[in-house]
């Protein structure tokens, strides 16, 4: 605090630049912009966990857009609601973007955060979320969402795989890392095939599917020619 000072104070740089929430009221982001986006905001969050802390507000409304000539930078604003990891504080933050389990009490570790970064990187692409808007003071039910390939047919598979990885409502199925979905992002033809446990056989193996229905006809056939053999 300079001297004689009375009141504590911090500066910011100021940007007259949009965030990214006007930014997608336009247009929603292609793909490389948008795993830029994510990068981005990954490598923020390993930063801030160095100090053992975490954002606690990801969303597009905390992000600036800059436009580099042809190319976007992002810088991340508004610490008010960084809070230390696994601390326990179920409604800090904005209620859309806040992942499942944090409305139950839950505390706070790199998967609450990757929800949100899942979120963002859903919502910059198909300018839709996944559930809808949630209110503050709000109990949200998270029920079957459409996958983001749908809302958006330019979305490759991959990035669909990590974008539903990264929001599924079960925090055990989600990223545990941010490592690990910064790798998968920055290595694309490495993402592993993964699928909710509800979902249907025919989704999460379709091979399967075919050889059980195949091997079901196959035995069905043997039996109505034994009928008709044996009259």
């Amino acid at each position: 605090m300079p001297e004689g000072q009375q009141l504590l104070y911090y500066v910011q740089e100021y940007h007259a630049v949009p965030t990214l929430k006007h930014v997608i009221a336009e247009k929603s982001l292609d793909v490389p912009a948008a795993v830029a986006l994510v990068e981005f905001l990954l490598s923020a969050s390993q930063f801030l966990l160095g100090f053992d802390l975490v954002h606690g507000d990801l969303k597009p409304e905390n992000i600036l857009v800059l436009k580099r000539g042809d190319t976007l930078d992002f810088k991340l604003i508004d610490f008010g609601s960084i809070s230390e990891i696994f601390s326990v504080n179920s409604r800090a933050g904005t209620p859309s973007y806040l992942a499942p389990e944090r409305f139950h009490a839950a505390p706070i570790p790199e998967r609450t955060e990757i929800y949100a970064l899942g979120f963002i990187l859903h919502e910059v692409l198909t300018r839709a979320y996944p559930n809808g808007e949630i209110e503050p003071f709000q109990t949200p039910v998270f029920t079957a969402r459409k996958k983001p390939g749908q809302l958006n047919p330019n979305l490759p598979p991959w990035l669909e795989l990590v974008i539903l990885r990264a929001i599924t409502v079960k925090p055990e199925e989600r990223y545990l890392h941010y490592s690990e979905m910064k790798f998968e992002l920055e290595n694309p033809v490495k993402v592993n095939p993964w699928f909710q446990r509800s979902a249907p056989l025919l989704e999460r193996n379709t091979l399967l599917f075919y050889k059980i229905g195949f091997f079901i006809l196959l035995a069905l056939n043997i039996y109505l020619v034994l009928r008709l053999v044996y009259r």
